[in-house]
C-alpha cells in the first residue's frame, strides 16, 4: 500500500512539474483586406493611434470594421466579402467595438460611450470626461448598456446612471444620476416591473443579492454585467463559495489534477495587479478576458475553460482580438499592403 501511494505521488509531481501553463494554438489566415481610402478599403495608420482601431461581429457572423482615420464603418459578409460602409456616427472611431442583439453598435473610446443602431445612425453619445465625474474616472470606466439605461462603474467602485440617453451629448450630462439616485431608480422600475428582458439589480439593493458581499454589481439574470475583470472575478469566486456550501459532492483532487488540462490561477493576475480587458461573450455566454497575447475565457457559471497564446507573433498587440459569436477569436494585423484577419477557433 505504501509502495502505491508513492508511485502516485510520483505521478503527480512529475505531472505538475510539465503541465502547461496555458495552451498554445496556431493562428489560421481566413481573409486579405484591401488597404487605400476608397470604398471597400481600409487606411492604415501605426502612430500615433493604430488604425483599423477596433472591430466586432454581430449575431449573423457579419463582419464590422471600425477606421478611425476616415471615419467608417465597413461591413463583411459571413465570408468576409465586402458589402458596405457607415459614415454618419461614433462608429468610425471606435476603440472597442460591441454589436447587440437588436444590431446596435455599442462604441468604446476612452472616456466616451456611444450607441449606433444598426443602420450606423447616431443614437446616445456620452462623454463623462465633460461631467462632474470627470475626477472618478481612470482608464475604462465600464459602460453598461441595458434596457435603454447607460450603466458606468467609476474607480471609487461606485456606479452612476443616464436613464433614456440622447444622441445630445451635452442633454445626458443633466441626466446623469448619482451612485444612491441610480439605486433608488433600480429599485422603483423592478418594484414596477418594467424592465424589459431580465431581472436587472445593483447588489445590495434587493434582498436576492443581499447575501453577496461584493457591492456595486450590476446583476443581471443572475449573472455580472462588467468589463472590470476584478469585479467579474470577484463575484464568480462568491457564487463559487455559495455553491460549494449546497453542493453535496466533494472535490476529487486526483480527477480534478489529471483532467485539468491548464494551470493558470486568475487570483495572479490580481495580487500582481494586472489588469484583463473584456473581450466579449460568444452564443454560449462564456466570457472571454485577454493580457496582453493571453486570453482567458470562462463559461457562464465562471469555471475557467481555457486559456491560450498563439504561436505567430504578427498581430498588432493595439488591437484588442474579438469574439466570434460560435466562440472562435479573431485577430487583426496590417502592414502597408493589405490588412489580415487571423481566426483561432474555438476547441474549449
Amino acid at each position: 500500500m505504501r509502495n502505491l501511494f508513492v508511485i502516485l505521488f510520483l505521478i503527480v509531481i512529475q505531472y505538475v512539474m510539465v503541465a502547461e501553463k496555458y495552451h498554445t494554438y496556431n493562428l489560421e489566415l481566413v481573409a486579405t483586406l484591401p488597404v487605400g481610402e476608397g470604398e471597400g478599403e481600409l487606411k492604415v495608420e501605426y502612430a500615433p493611434d493604430p488604425n483599423p482601431s477596433a472591430f466586432a461581429f454581430d449575431k449573423n457572423g457579419n463582419l464590422y470594421i471600425s477606421d478611425l482615420m476616415i471615419g467608417k464603418l465597413v461591413k463583411y459578409n459571413p465570408q468576409f466579402k465586402y458589402e458596405k460602409e457607415f459614415y454618419d456616427g461614433y462608429s468610425g472611431g471606435a476603440r472597442q467595438l460591441f454589436i447587440n442583439e437588436n444590431g446596435e453598435f455599442l462604441i468604446y473610446n476612452a472616456t466616451t460611450f456611444a450607441v449606433d443602431d444598426s443602420n450606423g445612425n447616431k443614437k446616445i453619445q456620452i462623454n463623462l470626461y465633460e461631467s462632474k465625474y470627470r475626477d472618478k474616472i481612470s482608464g475604462d470606466p465600464s459602460f453598461v448598456y441595458y434596457d435603454n439605461i447607460v450603466f458606468a462603474n467609476l474607480s471609487d467602485g461606485s456606479i452612476i446612471s443616464i436613464p433614456e440617453p440622447e444622441k445630445d451629448k451635452e442633454k445626458n450630462k443633466d441626466k446623469i444620476l448619482g451612485s444612491e439616485k441610480t439605486k433608488q431608480y433600480i429599485e422603483d422600475k423592478a418594484n414596477q416591473n418594467k424592465f424589459r428582458n431580465f431581472n436587472l439589480s445593483i447588489s445590495g439593493t434587493n434582498g436576492n443579492d443581499k447575501q453577496m458581499n461584493v457591492q456595486n454589481d450590476i446583476i443581471i439574470d443572475g449573472n455580472i454585467e462588467t468589463r472590470d475583470f476584478r469585479k467579474y472575478y470577484n463575484h464568480i469566486k462568491t457564487k463559487k463559495k455559495d455553491k460549494s456550501k449546497t453542493d453535496s459532492k466533494s472535490n476529487n483532487f486526483l480527477s480534478d489534477l489529471f483532467s485539468s488540462k491548464i494551470d493558470i490561477n486568475p487570483d495572479t493576475f490580481i495580487s500582481n495587479n494586472r489588469d484583463l480587458h473584456y473581450l466579449g461573450k460568444d452564443q454560449n455566454k462564456n466570457v472571454y478576458w485577454k493580457d496582453v497575447d493571453l486570453v482567458v475565457i470562462f463559461n457562464n457559471e465562471g469555471e475557467l475553460l481555457d486559456a491560450f497564446k498563439f504561436k505567430q507573433k504578427k498581430i498588432h498587440m493595439l488591437i484588442p482580438p474579438t469574439i466570434h459569436p460560435s466562440g472562435d477569436v479573431y485577430y487583426l494585423y496590417y502592414d502597408d499592403n493589405n490588412v489580415y484577419l487571423y481566426r483561432i477557433k474555438r476547441v474549449w
